[in-house]
């Protein structure tokens, strides 16, 4: 099967293997390259990970998944191991920039972990900073929303997309060298409710995320997506859902705070970046305007939450 290049913020992932939810590209692109090597989940051998030692563990409260990541430093070629225990394991060699693939699960999900999971720690190599958030952007204009897994960031896009704003990414936030955020994916993931109030805004049906979600993967019309990397972020909106009040917050928050939920909301594969990452922490708590949004996570709140940030951003 012949080779394809696609384009995923300012890498580019060539695989054997076709990536619908990507943008292809010219194979000659001069973004960092990645190759993806899929492998037989029968040919995975744990003598592979015999000299890794443990780098970081993630566990994700609301599905259970467990990404454990190792590295190998004893490598010529330095090496990461990125394990969801009994679903999937990644390979990462940094030096020849190719990532190895043994999935037990369904394509759906092996791309899920890839994207979502695995190549934002990847991006974090190439560029300052990279939020677990999503981003629209709207005359010239950017706004992220940025917390932990459900806490409603898909569904505010999804909404505020609904009032003018077009898609960046839906899961992360990745900013180049000169601030801008880069686009990832043209579709959102979002809960069955939720989505099915956005089917006048897709361009295919709605298929499920992966085996482990119940999230609807949907693919949004063309010109709902910003293929062109966006303008640094106006603001950015820290999440927290409240389960006991009705309706939502919106109000400043402190620089400290913002600093730690920040750092909690990033990626960071090595260490040695974080000097890097906090230069650019400090870029966007002078540049950008901070709020704390608090809602209790239901359909309407979303819908009215859209459009008081939509009010707040045209001021």
């Amino acid at each position: 099967m012949a080779t394809k290049f696609y384009s995923f913020a300012n890498i580019s992932l060539s695989s054997s293997l076709a990536l619908p939810d990507l943008h292809e590209i010219p194979a000659d692109s001069t973004q960092n390259s990645i190759q993806l090597k899929f492998n037989e989940a029968g040919s995975w051998d744990e003598s592979l990970i015999s000299k890794f030692s443990p780098l970081m563990k993630k566990v994700n409260k609301n599905n259970d998944l467990c990404l454990e990541i190792k590295l190998n430093s004893a490598s010529k070629e330095e090496q990461y191991h990125f394990q969801f225990p009994n679903i999937a394991d990644f390979i990462f060699s940094e030096d020849n920039k190719s990532l190895a693939i043994w999935s037990k699960g369904d394509f759906a999900t092996t791309s899920h972990l890839l994207l979502d999971h695995v190549c934002p720690y990847l991006l974090s190599r190439f560029n300052p900073l990279v939020l677990h958030a999503g981003c629209v952007t709207k005359d010239e204009k950017s706004i992220i929303f940025c917390g932990h897994s459900g806490s409603g960031k898909s569904t505010i896009s999804g909404k505020i997309i609904e009032n003018g704003w077009n898609l960046v990414s839906d899961d992360l936030a990745c900013f180049n060298s000169d601030y801008q955020l880069l686009p990832t994916y043209g579709s959102i993931r979002l809960w069955k409710d939720s989505a099915e109030t956005m089917s006048s805004y897709i361009s295919e049906s709605q298929t499920r995320l992966s085996q482990r979600s119940d999230k609807q993967k949907l693919k949004l019309k063309g010109n709902l997506f910003s293929s062109k990397a966006a303008a640094f972020p106006s603001a950015i909106f820290l999440l927290s859902a409240n389960s006991k009040d009705s309706g939502f917050n919106i109000e400043p928050y402190s620089m400290q705070q913002s600093l730690i939920d920040l750092i909690s909301s990033s990626f960071l594969l090595e260490p040695k970046d974080s000097s890097r990452q906090f230069i650019a922490l400090q870029e966007i708590l002078k540049n950008s305007k901070i709020y704390k949004l608090s809602y209790k996570q239901t359909e309407t709140s979303a819908q009215e939450i859209a459009k008081a940030i939509n009010k707040l951003q045209a001021h």
